[in-house]
């Protein structure tokens, strides 16, 4: 599911849409006023894992890569992955 939907667009447009990819997991940002939401997916074979992240921002601030996030859903997955679900 994930190949297919960053086959669909380009990195131009997928970062336009606050979309952003790694390796088995998706993020998807938006920003409101003051407010900033990450809502992130993960999977296994057998699981679905997902994180959302509410921040404040300055207004003027443009939405950043996702590292954080990123580095936090792969370790959830891992840990899951682990543990056999």
């Amino acid at each position: 599911m994930l190949n297919k939907a960053r086959s669909e667009s380009t990195p131009e447009q997928l970062q336009a849409r606050g979309e952003y990819f790694a390796e088995n997991a998706t993020c998807k940002i938006a920003s409101m006023s003051r407010e900033e939401i990450s809502q992130c997916m993960g999977s296994t074979q057998q699981s679905v894992v997902g994180l959302t992240l509410r921040r404040r921002i300055n207004p003027d601030s443009a939405v950043a890569y996702p590292a954080l996030q990123f580095r936090f859903i792969s370790k959830l997955v891992l840990s899951v992955r682990e543990r056999g679900g």
